[in-house]
């Protein structure tokens, strides 16, 4: 369990320092990559490893938003319900 929350923490500290624009740094193939060679290929790492990619991509939304007007968040495309959709998409083709 303590190795679950330090990789939790590890990855999302990762993520976070890295992103400043609207898209995130790292596609999801690059994120899951760089998270399991670190942490292992186990299932249980790989599934965590996954929701907090979408997780996130959800944060740095939210602090696009927060930290930008509302033409260059209508430019970057973040208020459209696309992105939300593709998100929900993937999450859902991840718990099937």
């Amino acid at each position: 369990m303590r190795k679950l929350r330090l990789l939790v923490a590890s990855c999302s500290g990762l993520l976070l320092a890295l992103t400043a624009n609207a898209e995130p740094l790292l596609s999801k193939q690059e994120y899951i990559k760089l998270c399991i060679d670190t942490y292992g290929e186990d299932m249980i790492t790989r599934s965590v490893c996954e929701q907090e990619y979408f997780a996130l991509v959800e944060k740095e939304k939210e602090l696009f938003i927060e930290h930008h007007d509302k033409g260059e968040i209508e430019k970057a495309g973040l208020e459209s319900n696309e992105q939300n959709e593709i998100l929900t998409e993937q999450q859902n083709e991840f718990i099937d």
